[in-house]
């Protein structure tokens, strides 16, 4: 079977045709995708933007962190905090890691006593703020929530020196009686 002039415009122009339609086809597709993800980039700076706003990131620089004593040997405390890397997001359990806090003489540790606060009265007293207490580096103990300070920038270090150690006696909260009137 031999093909004449005329076939071969046809075959040459169907070939033409299905060529311009998968590079086309191609074309579109991509051209689709980028604008596709630049929507969807503006869509996610937006988004970005509302986590940021009510859940900040990690700051560059922590000068104070707050957790569990896990041990305490010598003038070293191993404590147990939520992670200074990551965001907190609501509803997700923050991660945990281990700091050493090193202490010197220099160190304060102080207790805080809510159990100062006076209840107002008809004499309209205001209350008083709660009372700090001096402790030793004795009076500290495994299991006691500490908040510690520092003078350098701790996010990035397995250990620091304290410069400030807090810890309340939560035994004494205040618990508010009613008033009577």
């Amino acid at each position: 079977m031999q093909i004449d002039s005329r076939q071969k415009e046809i075959i040459t122009f169907l070939i033409i045709i299905i060529i311009v339609g998968v590079i086309s086809f191609l074309s579109g597709k991509r051209s689709g995708l980028h604008q596709g993800r630049a929507e969807n980039m503006d869509k996610i700076t937006e988004l970005d933007k509302v986590v940021n706003f009510f859940v900040p990131p990690v700051p560059n620089e922590i000068f104070q962190t707050s957790g569990e004593i896990k041990s305490i040997d010598k003038d070293i405390i191993t404590l147990e905090i939520v992670s200074l890397q990551e965001r907190r997001l609501p509803g997700i359990e923050p991660k945990k890691e281990i700091k050493k806090v090193i202490t010197s003489t220099d160190t304060e540790i102080i207790k805080i006593d809510f159990s100062a606060f006076t209840i107002p009265s008809k004499s309209k007293t205001l209350p008083l703020g709660p009372k700090e207490i001096q402790l030793e580096f004795s009076d500290l103990k495994v299991g006691d929530y500490i908040s510690v300070t520092s003078l350098e920038n701790i996010k990035n270090k397995e250990s620091f020196n304290a410069s400030r150690i807090v810890t309340q006696n939560t035994k004494s909260l205040p618990i508010y009686p009613k008033i009577k009137s």
